[in-house]
């Protein structure tokens, strides 16, 4: 092994151990049976390269986390394919060891994968697309997608019913559709009134500005805050299923105003003067 090799291989371990990172799901995942006698892990697993992913192989449920770092290329997730949940959050990020944008292409091969009982997350990626999750219907947490940079749409999710936290969605710069949330009918633990104190999470869909229209989340009928910003707007009808919210902040200056109004109008807002717009 050279020197140069020999170092980089310290350094990722040093950083890893200085932020509560194990070096490899290898080191820290219990494999055992369930009772029906399929594998499964108990660990968060931090997927740092193509071997850490081998590890998880034939895997159906993870106890804790599961967290592509990709600091090393990661080409084949097919020994994913069997993983149906995951008991912790589900991310894509260089966050976790302030890293540049995890060397992750695609998400391909996790198509058995049914719940993720945490977040869902993916922040500063690579990824062009999400998914597919064919069979993803439960999100636990919150779904947080932001500052990726060539994310074109989120049509791997179209299973998704349930969202238990937020729906943010911020800073995707290439991101022209969310047609593929038109799955999702509830935002938070309980759905009803945000004005009887239901634990509903907030919308969140701010500066994408690629992002012309909000097809797609008209399935959606309450949520806490509502907030949707950017100028390439050019219309909010998206928002025609929500019917409760606690606050409507609209700043979408290319979006006519009737059709705004029509939105508020049919809006049963827990303050009245609690909205805010553009004008």
């Amino acid at each position: 092994m050279s020197l140069t090799v020999a170092f980089r291989a310290v350094l990722l371990l040093s950083l890893a151990a200085c932020r509560g990172l194990p070096a490899s799901p290898a080191q820290a995942c219990k494999f055992g049976l369930n009772e029906a006698g399929e594998k499964v892990a108990q660990c968060d697993a931090d997927l740092a390269d193509q071997g850490d992913v081998d590890t998880l192989d034939g895997v159906v449920e993870i106890s804790g986390h599961l967290r592509f770092i990709a600091v090393r290329p990661i080409t084949d997730l097919s020994p994913l394919s069997a993983l149906r949940r995951v008991g912790g959050s589900f991310g894509v990020s260089s966050a976790y060891l302030n890293a540049p944008p995890p060397r992750l292409q695609s998400l391909a091969g996790l198509d058995a994968l049914e719940a993720v009982e945490g977040n869902f997350s993916l922040s500063d990626t690579r990824l062009t697309d999400v998914g597919p999750f064919p069979s993803l219907t439960r999100i636990g947490g919150s779904l947080k997608v932001d500052d990726n940079a060539r994310l074109t749409n989120l049509d791997g999710l179209g299973a998704v019913t349930e969202i238990g936290g937020d729906l943010d969605i911020q800073e995707n710069g290439a991101l022209t559709s969310v047609r593929g949330l038109g799955g999702v009918t509830q935002l938070g633990g309980v759905d009803w009134s945000p004005c009887d104190g239901g634990e509903l999470g907030n919308l969140n869909v701010i500066r994408n500005p690629a992002l012309a229209s909000l097809d797609g989340l008209q399935g959606v009928r309450t949520a806490r805050k509502v907030a949707v910003v950017g100028e390439a707007f050019t219309h909010v009808d998206g928002l025609s299923g929500l019917t409760d919210a606690e606050r409507l902040d609209l700043f979408t200056p290319q979006v006519p105003d009737a059709e705004q109004d029509s939105v508020r109008a049919a809006l049963a807002l827990c303050n009245p003067g609690a909205a805010d717009t553009d004008e």
